[in-house]
C-alpha cells in the first residue's frame, strides 16, 4: 500500500526478462562477459522454406506406379530343352591360353636354370622387378618379354661369371625359341 492513496499495489513479480531482477554477471575486468548468458544469445533461426513439403494421399482405391522389371533369367533348361554349358566368348578364351602357356614357360625356365651347378637361386633383381606376373602368383628371377628372356640369378664364387651366363643361357635355350636370352648376376654367395 502506498501512502496517502488508500490502494494496495503487488509486489513486482519475478520476472527474468526484466533487468532489475537478473542474475549478475561476473566482472572479469570489462564491463560484457567473455561467454555469452541465455539472456543475450542470439533467438534461434527460423528456415524460410519449409523442410519437406507435405505428402500428398493418392485418393482411395488407386494402384500405386510400380517401376518396370527386367525380365527374369533362366537359370536352369525347361521340360523338352537339354541345358548346355554356357559359351565361353573366343576372346576370354584366348587370353587364358597364353597365360598358361607364359605360365609353363616362366616355371620350366626357372627350373633349368635352378639345374645350373653353379646357380644358388633367382633373384628378383635390386627392385624385384625381374619376374613374370601370372594370375594369382609370380615368378621372381624370369621375366618374359615379346622380343626376348631376362634371367637374374645368384651365383657361388669360384668360376669365371662369364662362363656361368653361358651355361645359364645353354640350359634356357631349348625353351627360349630363339629369342635372345639376357643373364643378370643379381648377387655372388
Amino acid at each position: 500500500m502506498t501512502a496517502g492513496s488508500g490502494r494496495r499495489t503487488a509486489a513486482p513479480a519475478n520476472n527474468p526478462g526484466d533487468p532489475a531482477h537478473r542474475p549478475p554477471t561476473p566482472a572479469h575486468g570489462s564491463e560484457h562477459p567473455k561467454h555469452p548468458t541465455p539472456a543475450t544469445v542470439m533467438p534461434a533461426h527460423k528456415p524460410e522454406h519449409p523442410v519437406h513439403p507435405p505428402a500428398t494421399q493418392a485418393p482411395a482405391g488407386a494402384v500405386p506406379a510400380q517401376r518396370p522389371r527386367a525380365p527374369a533369367r533362366r537359370t536352369a533348361a525347361t521340360p523338352g530343352e537339354t541345358a548346355s554349358p554356357p559359351r565361353e566368348e573366343p576372346a576370354a578364351a584366348a587370353e587364358r591360353e597364353p597365360a598358361g602357356r607364359e605360365a609353363g614357360l616362366a616355371h620350366g625356365i626357372a627350373d633349368a636354370v635352378r639345374r645350373c651347378p653353379d646357380v644358388v637361386d633367382l633373384s628378383g633383381g635390386p627392385f624385384g622387378t625381374v619376374a613374370t606376373y601370372l594370375p594369382g602368383e609370380r615368378v621372381p628371377g624370369v621375366a618374359l618379354h615379346e622380343d626376348g628372356i631376362e634371367i637374374s640369378v645368384v651365383v657361388r664364387l669360384g668360376r669365371p661369371l662369364p662362363e656361368i651366363a653361358d651355361e645359364v643361357r645353354a640350359a634356357v635355350a631349348p625353351l627360349a625359341d630363339d629369342l635372345p636370352v639376357n643373364v643378370h648376376i643379381g648377387g655372388l654367395t
